[in-house]
């Protein structure tokens, strides 16, 4: 319980106890004052009881600062979480566009149709490609297996995305152009 101690040279006017425990809405445990004389001044004696007002202890500080810290990591892991799909979603966004004009040129002709290992982009040096070819169980027909890495700061490949694709063989329809119908090309290219 705390105490008011009134000063020892303070004028009083009227009955001051009963007022300030009516503002307070206290009216059990006061004494009864009906004059001046019956309030001491500046004896401990004279002091009214008020209630303790409740303050926060030690104890509910730090529960609070554990659950805004273990909130606070919640957070920053959340942020961590999605910073980190921002940049893969970057990634493979810059590798199919990277994939996709690479297999284009291939199909064009720009790109020879034979296999390629570990070969830098010209416009992405951080980026590398790699081209597989493969005869498909039809003769007329190539598998391209394109894959795109992207290499980091280390040179090791953090992100991989692969492409495929299935090509006519372009040196059968080409020969089959000329002197020969193009039955006749593939019936030779099938025949032992």
């Amino acid at each position: 319980m705390r105490r008011i101690r009134f000063p020892a040279k303070q004028q009083v006017v009227g009955d001051v106890a009963p007022r300030l425990a009516s503002r307070l809405e206290l009216t059990h445990g006061l004494p009864e004052c009906e004059s001046r004389s019956d309030i001491a001044y500046g004896e401990p004696t004279s002091a009214i009881a008020l209630p303790v007002r409740p303050g926060m202890t030690l104890l509910e500080v730090v529960i609070a600062l554990a659950l805004f810290f273990a909130a606070m990591a919640a957070i920053s892991e959340i942020l961590h979480m999605g910073g980190q799909t921002a940049v893969k979603a970057q990634l493979r966004a810059e590798a199919s566009l990277l994939g996709e004009s690479k297999l284009n040129e291939v199909i064009a002709g720009i790109v020879p149709l034979t296999p390629v290992a570990e070969q830098a982009f010209e416009d992405a040096p951080q980026w590398t490609w790699t081209l597989t070819v493969e005869d498909d169980t039809d003769v007329s027909i190539k598998r391209l297996m394109l894959t795109v890495n992207h290499l980091n700061s280390a040179g090791k490949s953090d992100h991989e995305i692969q492409f495929a694709r299935l090509l006519r063989d372009p040196t059968i329809f080409q020969s089959s152009g000329s002197s020969e119908t193009a039955i006749e090309s593939l019936q030779n290219a099938v025949a032992p």
